[in-house]
């Protein structure tokens, strides 16, 4: 089990490790080895099991948003189909929660807990 602590005022995000690994992975795989995300590797890698995304700037809370927004739509297209829908409901979720946290910073001026 594991957990994406979105930001306050949002619900946490749990999840099974896997599928926190593989949008981690899935992630890296797209735009390379950024800092943060190698930190979010690192934090399920070392057995911590937690993400924390109200630590990221805003730079990177709006590229990470964006690649939710990606794996959502490669899902749709080339998830197996085992539990397709299970999961894809999962991915979305966690898209939309992300959105939520996004919007919500912008509206309070934040910049992020990094920045």
């Amino acid at each position: 089990m594991g957990v994406i602590v979105i930001g306050e005022g949002i619900e946490d995000f749990g999840t099974a490790s896997w599928f926190a690994r593989w949008v981690i992975r899935y992630c890296i795989g797209e735009v390379g080895e950024r800092p943060y995300l190698v930190n979010f590797k690192n934090q399920y890698d070392w057995g911590y099991n937690c993400i924390y995304v109200d630590q990221l700037a805003s730079a990177d809370l709006a590229e990470f948003a964006g690649l939710l927004h990606k794996f959502v739509l490669d899902f749709e297209l080339d998830a197996p189909s085992y539990d397709r829908e299970k999961f894809l409901a999962h991915a979305q979720h966690l898209s939309a929660l992300v959105d939520t946290y996004v919007e919500k910073r912008k509206a309070l001026g934040s910049t992020g807990a990094a920045e």
